[in-house]
């Protein structure tokens, strides 16, 4: 079930080490780059924290946003990030991040599977600080049908027992009022109905439920894009040292 032929005697372009959000980022950008890439992680899934997070992504002056009406700018942002970290050490790095973020977002859109969309209301850790947003900076994975994965998607690590229900069931926030609301809605009531049966049918040739939200998702469309650009991947595969020749 390996994602590549991770030969580990030959050369490679670009070597990362760490399958969570960041590592898999970097390789399938490296891979789309045209280099051959071969991602390493010391734990036998993919995916890291961000397989059990989440999944919200901080991108101010996003594109996605924009096309949805959301007003931002990349100043106001600025103003946000300057009130709450202040001069501290990492200000260059800082504005590369507020320069580029929504250039990030666009391209994993176009050449990976990465799908995110903006939150309407999702307001600013410190909303009383200058510049701050209440919906326009934080982006969502949209959800991932992770039947597609086949036999690897046992190879990505599952959420938090807290974002499942009936033992490995994900919900995406729309459908969390349908289930509050089963026993007075018949809208709901169906609604609720669909998901339950779906949930089912996967259970009798799956795991665990492949409709994913949230940081799962995001980790799901990271591997999918593994697997679409030919990225090699070894897992539990413990670096020690690096040697430079």
């Amino acid at each position: 079930m390996e994602f590549g032929e991770a030969d580990l005697t030959r050369p490679y372009d670009v070597v990362v080490l760490g399958a969570g959000a960041g590592g898999m980022t970097a390789a399938a950008v490296a891979a789309r780059e045209g280099l051959e890439v071969l991602l390493v992680e010391k734990t036998p899934l993919l995916g890291g924290t961000t397989a059990i997070s989440g999944g919200m992504v901080w991108a101010p002056g996003n594109a996605a946003a924009a096309a949805a009406g959301l007003e931002d700018s990349v100043a106001r942002a600025r103003t946000y990030l300057k009130a709450v970290v202040g001069d501290r050490v990492g200000a260059e790095l800082r504005e590369v991040f507020l320069e580029r973020a929504g250039e990030a977002i666009d391209y994993l859109g176009r050449n990976t599977a990465v799908q995110l969309v903006p939150v309407p209301f999702y307001p600013d850790y410190y909303p009383d600080k200058s510049g701050a947003s209440t919906g326009r900076r934080v982006l969502e994975p949209v959800p991932f049908d992770a039947s597609v994965l086949g036999d690897r998607f046992r190879l990505l690590r599952p959420p938090l027992e807290e974002f499942t229900l009936f033992g490995g069931m994900m919900i995406a926030r729309p459908d969390i009022v349908h289930f509050r609301r089963v026993f007075r809605s018949l809208r709901s009531a169906f609604r609720v109905l669909r998901l339950v049966s779906g949930y089912a049918l996967q259970r009798l040739h799956l795991h665990r439920g492949a409709n994913l939200v949230l940081g799962n998702a995001l980790a799901a469309r990271l591997a999918k894009s593994l697997i679409d650009l030919g990225v090699s991947v070894r897992l539990g595969a413990d670096v020690r040292c690096l040697a430079v020749e």
